[in-house]
């Protein structure tokens, strides 16, 4: 089965002193899970990290594989989204008490291990308030697991909770859909970065 692939593309700027600054692209491939490791995205640079959502017929399965292939993994964690929206299921809700929410948050690390960070599937809701995303942060930073905001909202209540928190957080510049699957193999050629906004944006 062919599935719609997500393509998070990031922009990251070095630390180093700002005259050698440069900066880097990350592309991070999603949503997958739903289907063993497909062909196409194993045969694509190391350099193209994947993220897993937990909680999927091969989420372990799919997480080894890319593991083995010395690809960093990132957890693709669902979150509540506006009611009227699909709801992705074993999703964190804002009905979830802090107790509920990271035992839910553990055991998705359980079935995708060795994860460098998280992202959120979809979450537009849970991710406006800042009570359920302080509980997540704790426990992400206890483990030493950075968070990367996939923006699926403008609303400015993140910024709440992105300061409030050490943890290493990044934000996305660009979000592309790609499907069929045949087209990954020239996901890198759909990409330009715009030096005036310094984002990367799709053609």
């Amino acid at each position: 089965m062919q599935r719609i692939v997500a393509v998070t593309a990031l922009l990251f700027l070095s630390l180093a002193e700002p005259a050698l600054a440069k900066p880097k692209l990350a592309l991070i491939i999603d949503d997958l899970g739903y289907d063993m490791m497909p062909r196409e995205i194993a045969a694509l640079p190391s350099e193209i990290s994947v993220s897993v959502i937990p909680f999927t017929e091969f989420d372990t399965a799919v997480t080894l594989s890319a593991l083995s292939q010395q690809r960093e993994v990132l957890l693709h964690l669902p979150m509540q989204s506006p009611d009227g929206t699909p709801q992705e299921p074993n999703s964190l809700t804002l009905n979830m008490s802090k107790e509920e929410m990271q035992a839910r948050v553990k055991e998705a690390l359980y079935r995708v291990p060795q994860v460098v960070a998280v992202n959120n599937h979809m979450g537009s809701l849970l991710t406006q308030h800042q009570e359920p995303m302080h509980w997540l942060m704790e426990l992400l930073e206890s483990r030493e697991i950075g968070f990367i905001d996939s923006r699926t909202t403008q609303v400015p209540w993140r910024n709440a909770w992105r300061k409030n928190t050490a943890l290493p957080t990044i934000v996305v510049m660009c979000f592309s859909i790609i499907s069929p699957m045949k087209r990954l193999s020239s996901a890198n050629s759909s990409l330009r970065f715009n030096k005036r906004r310094n984002v990367a944006q799709p053609w």
